[in-house]
């Protein structure tokens, strides 16, 4: 995909990844997200009504994720087989919110704790 490509769809997912990230906890901004799609170091997912924002590290981590309930399984479905076809084995979604964790139950998502120490 072409930085011009991945701008012109980073318009059409702005509406969701701003609601995403009003209720996100990592105090990210739009700009911070804009760079690490166009940097390479994030990747962008779009559904009919939703996006996504994913970075791969040793498993492939949904950074953000925000849209209509209705089409995250698709999407998901779509990210998890790319991760899958990558030779990844773990889907992970820090910091989800409890919504997160009952909406997703019923696609094999459980909640683990994470201890962290910021230096």
């Amino acid at each position: 995909m072409t930085e011009r490509s991945a701008l012109a769809l980073f318009e059409t997912a702005k509406p969701h990844l701003e609601a995403a990230l009003s209720k996100s906890p990592q105090g990210l901004t739009l700009e911070d997200v804009r760079r690490a799609i166009t940097a390479g170091q994030a990747q962008l997912w779009m559904g009919d009504d939703s996006a996504g924002v994913t970075e791969v590290t040793k498993d492939c981590n949904v950074w953000l994720l925000g849209g209509q309930m209705k089409d995250v399984e698709p999407l998901l479905a779509e990210v998890e087989a790319k991760a899958k076809a990558a030779g990844l084995d773990t889907i992970t979604i820090y910091e989800a919110r409890k919504g997160w964790e009952r909406v997703l139950a019923p696609f094999g998502y459980r909640r683990r704790s994470v201890l962290f120490k910021e230096l």
